[in-house]
């Protein structure tokens, strides 16, 4: 059950993420860069996250501080996630957009579930299923679909474009290995916190000396970066960090946090007025049946009461059912058979001169 809840959580925050164009817009609108706006995001994630583990730690703690405070693991567990997983991975994501175009960088970002299957093996010992790699063929076809809506004619290759774009998605997965490791180490909220802290901290340096950020300073750009902050940022990453310390699968959580491509369609279809082809409600349906298809136990489901039943009507021989219930019938007529308590002396005179096998039976 808490790996359900877990999953929920992943999900939930997989759909926040799919709101972040409507932040990512109106800033790069103002003037800002991509290493700009993923570091303003970082840093109001962070600054948001402050007030919430101060008080968290006076209220439970008696220590205001007490949430705040990291051991040398948890240190570099948080800093690899906040400088590799989630700095490096938009870095690369950038440069490979820059070198191969978006269409390409995006459908190879979307690797990441391939790594992730890869590595919950390799250091959780995670079973391979077939639902599994179906899941994944999905998921991946699904994420391409969505993105170029079936449309690969703007696509280049490049072997460094390629190898970054991989590497990005590499990068995705390790988040949900290494947030695996974290959140048993510490508290969920402490992990987000200091992975917002050490990114905006790399991302800052990435995009010094933000001149970008200086000539859009004003209460537009301040209220934007707090609500990026809040919602698709500190909401989400809460959720996912919580998510994924319930003990769900890291190789599930790639596919599950995917669903952030189907709620970006959804809401660039729905707010930006981008058109919606087939291949993009396709993708759309394929990236949701996979995070379907992930969390089926199909042999579970074989065994249950249900599929039993639904076996046994599929090979029901109609015609032997009916040639017993009328014997059923003939018996009942020529009362060898007991008359159902149910059954009143007038229905039964009734069904009788209507020599009726059919209605006798409705009537039981």
């Amino acid at each position: 059950m808490a790996a359900a809840n877990g999953y929920m959580m992943v999900l939930a925050a997989g759909l926040m993420w799919g709101t972040i164009g409507l932040f990512v817009n109106p800033l790069s609108a103002l003037g800002l860069g991509s290493a700009s706006i993923s570091a303003l995001r970082m840093g109001a994630g962070a600054l948001v996250m402050l007030p919430v583990l101060l008080a968290l730690g006076r209220k439970e703690q008696g220590d205001p501080m007490a949430y705040l405070r990291l051991n040398r693991k948890q240190t570099l567990l948080c800093a690899i996630m906040g400088v590799f997983c989630l700095s490096l991975s938009n870095t690369c994501y950038y440069e490979s957009i820059r070198a191969v175009g978006m269409s390409t960088a995006s459908v190879l970002l979307y690797t990441s579930p391939i790594f992730g299957c890869v590595l919950g093996r390799l250091f959780y010992s995670e079973k391979v299923s077939r639902a599994k790699l179906e899941a994944l063929a999905l998921n991946v076809c699904g994420c391409v679909l969505a993105v170029t809506n079936g449309d690969f004619s703007s696509m280049s290759f490049s072997v460094y474009g390629a190898a970054i774009g991989v590497f990005a998605g590499f990068l995705g997965a390790l988040l949900a290995l290494c947030g695996k490791a974290a959140n048993r180490a510490c508290q969920p909220l402490t992990v987000t916190f200091y992975e917002f802290a050490f990114g905006c901290v790399a991302m800052t340096a990435l995009a010094f000396p933000l001149a970008d950020v200086r000539t859009a300073l004003g209460p537009t750009l301040a209220g934007l970066a707090l609500a990026f902050g809040a919602l698709p940022t500190s909401a989400a990453y809460i959720l996912y960090n919580r998510g994924i310390s319930t003990g769900v699968e890291a190789s599930k959580i790639p596919v599950i946090a995917s669903v952030e491509t189907a709620a970006t369609v959804v809401v660039g279809i729905g707010v930006y007025a981008e058109p919606a082809g087939v291949f993009k409600l396709l993708g759309i349906v394929g990236v949701l049946a996979s995070i379907v298809v992930m969390n089926i136990d199909f042999q579970r489901v074989r065994q249950s009461r249900t599929a039993e039943r639904l076996r046994e009507a599929a090979s029901m021989d109609l015609g032997a059912w009916s040639a017993e219930k009328h014997a059923a019938y003939l018996a009942f007529k020529d009362g060898e058979a007991p008359v159902e308590p149910a059954t009143t002396v007038s229905s039964r005179t009734a069904l009788l001169a209507s020599d009726d096998w059919e209605a006798w039976l409705a009537v039981r």
